[in-house]
């Protein structure tokens, strides 16, 4: 786009877990994706876009360009991303940065959420795992091990769960279908965040400065929890080959460990420190 070329031996490609500081193999294997992935795009995606440009809009009396001329003359493109929190890259001055635009001031919660985060004598931790991947379809044995690990925590857990109940819920558990997830995060008694790593809830997470506790399933998730891994405010963990210990022992140093918390105040400082919103 705009005629800039992103040099793949630094510049990761945004589905694979990488950082700009890749060793020889990672760039081989980088710069494979990345051009499978633009072949893919200019002789796969592209006519496929084409057909359904001449199917809907073919009748009109003006000629539409091809989708491949059109992504050559764009005039600006609005990027889902903060500067000093991306990868080092070639820019320009039509390229816009609006990462955190869907951040809202934070809203007053539902009175039951309210009263059960005021209440959080030894802080809360909110768990979601977004609207793709959803925790009523994990497998039992791993339910099982989120509720044992839970039920031995001195905090409370907030958990979006999109079934009515959850059987043998610990009494420091608390689960909806839906929570305002921003406005949770704002909430100063939340000490971890428990995400699957998408972007959104990344730039949420880093806004409202709570720590990360992250399972990547796919696409950018890997790279978004990576970055936050490498930045000193979040734990990765593999959801598949997750144990108790693993869990537990990572809440408790993200609970305990200030340095996690210290880090992602400082990377929430840079990430509002703007000379203007990204509205």
């Amino acid at each position: 786009m705009f005629g800039i070329i992103q040099p793949w031996s630094y510049v990761p490609h945004g589905f694979l877990p990488l950082t700009e500081h890749m060793t020889f193999f990672e760039r081989v294997y980088n710069t494979y994706t990345s051009l499978r992935t633009d072949l893919d795009r200019e002789f796969r995606y592209f006519p496929k876009m084409d057909v359904l440009v001449q199917k809907y809009f073919g009748h009109l009396p003006i000629k539409f360009p091809s989708t491949s001329e059109m992504n050559r003359n764009l005039s600006a493109i609005l990027i889902n991303n903060y500067t000093p929190l991306g990868a080092a890259g070639p820019t320009t001055d039509n390229m816009i940065n609006v990462g955190g635009m869907h951040i809202y001031p934070p809203k007053a919660l539902p009175s039951d959420l309210q009263q059960f985060l005021d209440e959080a004598e030894h802080g809360a931790i909110y768990f979601s795992l977004g609207s793709q991947v959803q925790s009523k379809d994990m497998p039992i044995e791993k339910l099982r091990l989120f509720l044992n690990v839970f039920g031995q925590l001195n905090q409370r857990v907030l958990w979006k769960f999109e079934n009515d109940s959850l059987p043998d819920l610990p009494s420091n558990v608390m689960v909806k279908k839906w929570l305002p997830q921003s406005d949770i995060l704002a909430h100063p008694n939340v000490r971890v965040f428990i995400s699957h790593g998408g972007l959104f809830g990344s730039q949420e997470a880093v806004y409202h400065a709570v720590p990360v506790l992250g399972m990547p399933f796919y696409c950018d998730q890997h790279l978004n929890l990576r970055k936050a891994e490498n930045n000193g405010y979040a734990i990765m963990l593999d959801f598949h080959t997750l144990t108790v210990e693993q869990l537990k022992n990572s809440l408790q140093q993200l609970v305990h460990n200030n340095t996690y918390r210290d880090n992602i105040k400082r990377f929430s400082s840079i990430f509002r420190d703007r000379p203007m919103g990204p509205r």
